[in-house]
């Protein structure tokens, strides 16, 4: 059974409504959780002292009309469905407000299949799509259906399974050597405030890249699922946890911004529905997207120990001068323990001539990052190289999906 795959894990999509569809929308979601094991209204309300806080939404009249919260959640409190709303209000002057509900979906999930390991495909979105319809038609027509919403969000991912891609090393050892990897342009890592350290740490289980229009974040599947179990025991299988042992999870969450961007090519190309989900959703998107960033932050070489890459270099044939300028740049990448540590120490022309060490580096196949000599592992093959190596291999022998 192989079990890398790619596609995505959630999708948001929105929904403008006006102040009488909101009114009346968050009736019928009242009435609807006063049934037994449905759904659960949060609403956010702000504290004496100013702090904000998530409480069980109560109705509120002025008159005969109901007064409108500024933010209110609605989910499924018991089991996962695959499906959450949020309602939002936005000011647009002093005497207009502006709504929209929110929904955040798990195709997966949402399709009945309780898998939260493998990415979902285009393949899952005709069950989910059905589902989604058919829970919002049994709370409210003005939830009305898929193809009215507009994708907001969409999560991409990878999955890559170590056992098939790389068996050669663990989770762990991947996961340290992404870290040491490169902050791409316009992006800045995640951190947290430790207070045993008393200073702005990063998860050291993950790599979390933020920027405006989208966020990359890699990390151990089983971990994260584990640490998910914690917060809400037994929503997820041993068997799982187990399935998930040898998972790196790659995603790229795409923010409004690079979605409008996406949607936008999508309707050159001659797609006018409002939902663009088969544009934006069909396998060649997620591998395009995927593979731009994953390029962008762990790079396009293999990883190699510093004397094994040190003698792919001496076999080049390359002028003295360039040898010794990438011999350089992986002796310093390797003291600084990061690519992204090693290359703030230049500016300017500097940082142009050392990017174009990094890419001379790549072009024969290194990854500036080095493997560490006491893991007696001299090459751990790039990662996205390897899964298309695998899904070639799946097209030009389908019987190997049966091993």
């Amino acid at each position: 059974m192989r079990r890398s795959s790619l596609g995505f894990h959630t999708v948001d999509m929105v929904l403008r409504l006006t102040h009488d569809e909101t009114e009346r929308l968050i009736k019928h979601f009242y009435r609807h959780s006063k049934q037994p094991g449905t759904i659960r209204m949060l609403m956010l309300t702000t504290l004496p002292g100013g702090e904000k806080e998530w409480r069980e939404y109560s109705p509120i009249h002025m008159g005969t009309r109901l007064v409108l919260p500024l933010n209110l959640k609605i989910s499924y409190p018991d089991k996962d469905h695959g499906v959450k709303w949020m309602i939002r209000s936005d000011m647009q002057s002093n005497a207009y407000k502006e709504y929209t509900i929110e929904a955040t979906i798990n195709p997966k999930i949402l399709g009945g299949n309780h898998d939260y390991v493998n990415a979902a495909t285009e393949d899952d979105m005709e069950v989910a799509i059905i589902n989604f319809n058919r829970i919002a038609r049994s709370i409210s027509p003005v939830l009305r259906t898929f193809d009215y919403y507009r994708i907001k969000r969409i999560d991409y991912c990878i999955n890559f399974s170590l056992n098939e891609l790389a068996p050669e090393c663990s989770s762990e050892q991947v996961m340290k050597l992404i870290r040491r990897g490169d902050v791409p342009p316009h992006f800045g890592e995640w951190t947290e405030f430790d207070s045993t350290a008393h200073r702005m740490k990063s998860k050291p289980d993950s790599f979390y890249l933020i920027c405006k229009s989208a966020n990359i974040n890699c990390y151990g599947k089983q971990v994260e699922l584990r640490e998910r179990n914690q917060k809400n025991p037994g929503s997820i299988s041993q068997a799982m946890l187990k399935e998930a042992q040898d998972i790196i999870r790659f995603e790229v969450q795409c923010k409004y911004p690079k979605v409008y961007a996406l949607s936008r090519r999508a309707e050159k190309d001659g797609n006018d529905s409002i939902n663009k989900y088969h544009d934006l959703l069909k396998y060649q998107a997620c591998l395009k997207v995927v593979n731009y960033h994953y390029k962008m932050a762990v790079g396009k070489g293999d990883w190699f120990t510093l004397s094994k890459a040190e003698k792919i270099i001496l076999r080049q044939d390359f002028n003295k001068q360039k040898r010794n300028r990438l011999l350089g740049a992986l002796q310093e990448v390797s003291q600084r323990r990061s690519l992204a540590r090693a290359k703030a120490l230049h500016q300017g022309e500097d940082l142009v001539a050392f990017k174009r060490t990094l890419k001379d580096l790549s072009d024969i196949g290194i990854n500036p990052v080095t493997i560490p000599r006491d893991w007696g592992i001299t090459r751990i093959p790039n990662l996205m190289h390897a899964y298309n190596d695998v899904s070639l291999a799946r097209v030009a022998f389908p019987e190997m999906q049966l091993v």
